[in-house]
């Protein structure tokens, strides 16, 4: 199941400027630097790397984020896929059916990768502190945060997570432990998707 939730939900690296980086700063100073905002919709190009595999799996669509009714994932191409992300239920969508549902309360691994998502989307970033240790890096035009697993049980899931933006979210990337690895960019929206 995680494999293919990360698969649906993959996060290119937007450089944070030539400027001398502050290291160490606080996620407050973060928001309060960058009047950071939560991005209710957008596009996305999405990129999963698989060890054995000379070159990546590409996707893309577009996304929308609601804090009380959760993340809705479409993917467009190669080929048209929905993933609905709440608290406690990852739900996956084919032409408009419901194809499975999972419980997260269930499954403790499942729900903390619900939580990343939700926490990442919601700029909720505090919440991830009980699991990661942060490292934090801002200069003018931009600011990364680098999230490295304290407990075990996390690291057999995922080496490091990395998110970098300026006021919103720019770019997500998950290096699993195995090596394999999902990067996405995330893009200005259009019109059309702000409305679906």
């Amino acid at each position: 199941m995680l494999k293919i939730l990360l698969f649906c939900v993959g996060i290119v690296i937007y450089p944070v400027g030539t400027q001398a980086a502050k290291h160490g700063t606080s996620l407050g100073d973060i928001r309060t630097a960058f009047n950071l905002k939560i991005s209710h919709h957008g596009l996305f190009k999405q990129r999963k790397y698989l060890s054995g595999l000379p070159f990546p799996l590409h996707s893309s669509g577009h996304y929308q984020f609601d804090q009380n009714l959760g993340l809705n994932w479409h993917i467009e191409e190669p080929l048209s896929s929905h993933l609905k992300i709440e608290a406690d239920t990852i739900t996956q969508y084919e032409d408009g059916q419901e194809v499975f549902q999972v419980d997260s309360k269930k499954q403790p691994m499942l729900a903390l990768v619900n939580n990343i998502f939700l926490s990442v989307f919601s700029n909720q970033w505090q919440q991830l502190e009980q699991h990661f240790i942060f490292q934090t890096e801002v200069t003018q035009q931009g600011w990364q945060l680098e999230l490295q697993p304290k407990e075990n049980f996390l690291r057999g899931f995922s080496r490091s997570i990395t998110l970098k933006g300026s006021t919103s979210l720019q770019y997500f990337r998950l290096v699993e432990s195995n090596g394999d690895k999902i990067e996405i960019d995330f893009l200005p929206s259009l019109n059309r998707h702000a409305e679906q």
